[in-house]
């Protein structure tokens, strides 16, 4: 049976922590990241700040304070700009909205030194922990 490319991506970004590319992040910020930010949101945000690996695994992420990420692992990465939105979860623009149909959402959880990210459509979590 032949896949699609479409269906062989969302099929690898499903089963990764965080989806995967090998190019720079887009250089032009997403609206809602020069618009005036939901107090909670904008703390949110500067939480998110610094590097985290996944509990049990290699992959690690790194938020930084322009705006931007990237997340990998040693075979595969990604970058893009990121922003917490006022519903208070995380959106990710990695240059793939046609394939995937939209950026990548997930809901936050922060506890102690851990970051949780949650699909809010498939509820799959991942852990990860501050590097410190």
């Amino acid at each position: 049976m032949r896949k699609s490319l479409r269906t062989i991506l969302v099929t690898v970004l499903a089963s990764l922590p965080l989806a995967a590319r090998a190019h720079p992040a887009p250089e032009t910020p997403q609206p809602s990241v020069k618009a005036e930010k939901n107090p909670e949101a904008a703390t949110l945000e500067e939480k998110l700040l610094g590097k985290w690996k996944v509990i049990n695994a290699e992959d690690e992420m790194e938020f930084r304070k322009d705006g931007t990420f990237t997340a990998g692992n040693s075979q595969i990465t990604m970058s893009g700009n990121f922003w917490v939105r006022d519903d208070l979860r995380l959106e990710m623009d990695i240059g793939l909205r046609r394939a995937l149909k939209g950026n990548l959402i997930r809901e936050i959880e922060m506890k102690d030194e851990s970051l949780i990210l949650t699909d809010p459509k498939s509820k799959q979590s991942v852990t990860y922990n501050r590097v410190k």
